[in-house]
């Protein structure tokens, strides 16, 4: 007797929406990581060289070619010494190249090798199958649908990740009228700094 996939439970009761929404994304990403794993290990590489290769690829398709290494790190949303670490690795691999940057000796640029340019070409048929399997559970209305949500979300975020520390703060808590009395009949002492600008 054939069993039927177990669903996973949605929506908690008495839980917001944007909540729900969100735990399934995290638990897409963690579905996608434990997938890719084995994916591109059959494919001879890694979703770290793989990202960096396809971004090199993407950024040159966009006229940006050997981009800087603060450029690559911004455009995969990884931190330098993480981008560092791969970097590292995939020259010694041969797939990469870093070189000073003529115009600021104090960066480096980044470009793909005649061998690294082998293992995008070579893996590239096989990992469009892989990414149509994954999606191959919505149709292709509910994926345009989908993809203009994400798109959606995705410039929100950016725009909360540029922005001031005070967007992902909570809100201060209004102080009580006692407290804001206390606050004005009990003036501040001057810090040592000002006090030394007084007296000079």
């Amino acid at each position: 007797m054939k069993r039927r996939p177990q669903k996973t439970p949605t929506h908690t009761a008495g839980e917001p929406i944007a909540f729900t929404a969100f735990r399934q994304l995290v638990r897409i990403e963690g579905l996608i990581r434990r997938l890719s794993e084995p994916h591109f290990a059959r494919l001879g590489t890694s979703p770290a060289h793989w990202g960096v290769l396809r971004t090199l690829s993407r950024l040159k398709e966009q006229g940006q070619p050997n981009p800087r290494m603060n450029e690559l790190g911004q455009a995969l949303l990884v931190q330098p010494p993480s981008l560092s670490a791969t970097l590292d690795r995939m020259s010694r691999a041969g797939l990469i190249l870093r070189r000073d940057d003529p115009a600021d000796q104090r960066t480096r640029r980044v470009s793909m090798t005649a061998a690294g340019r082998a293992v995008l070409t070579g893996a590239r048929a096989a990992h469009d199958h892989w990414r149509r399997t994954l999606m191959a559970g919505l149709s292709p209305v509910e994926i345009q649908r989908l993809g203009r949500l994400l798109d959606k979300l995705s410039q929100h975020m950016d725009t909360v990740a540029r922005g001031p520390d005070s967007v992902l703060r909570p809100a201060a808590t209004p102080a009580s009228p006692r407290n804001q009395s206390s606050q004005r009949t009990r003036p501040r002492s001057p810090s040592p700094r000002t006090r030394a600008r007084r007296a000079s």
